[in-house]
């Protein structure tokens, strides 16, 4: 019976440490720059105006920049198109700790509805 015992322990470790290491992945590790490890931060407009990516140091800060886009207000920048978490306003500070997408959410400001995935 030990045996029986010891082989389910043993599968029960291996199955935490995959679970762990899936977690874990959504976290790019990032690249090493000779002087620390960067991530990239990837800023999707949502229908405002473009913004490139920008490398940043692990743990660094960025200021989060403000978009437009026409008729529209900005709401801020999230994790995804649509709810998700909010990261920050535009001008508000962000730690970065992993490789990222930051997406803009919008809300309409004159006539019809508001478009899907731009937040309302």
């Amino acid at each position: 019976m030990k045996k029986k015992h010891g082989v389910f322990f043993s599968f029960a470790v291996l199955l935490i440490a995959a679970i762990f290491t899936v977690a874990v992945a959504g976290c790019d590790n990032g690249s090493a720059n000779g002087g620390g490890t960067t991530y990239t931060v990837i800023f999707n407009a949502n229908g405002g105006s473009a913004i490139s990516s920008w490398t940043v140091n692990a743990g660094d800060s960025i200021i989060l920049p403000l978009i437009a886009r026409s008729g529209y207000t900005f709401n801020g920048w999230y994790t995804t198109s649509s709810g998700g978490t909010k990261a920050g306003d535009a001008g508000e500070s962000y730690t970065v700790s992993c490789k990222i997408t930051l997406y803009a959410q919008w809300t309409q400001t004159g006539g019809g509805g508001s478009a899907p995935g731009y937040g309302s």
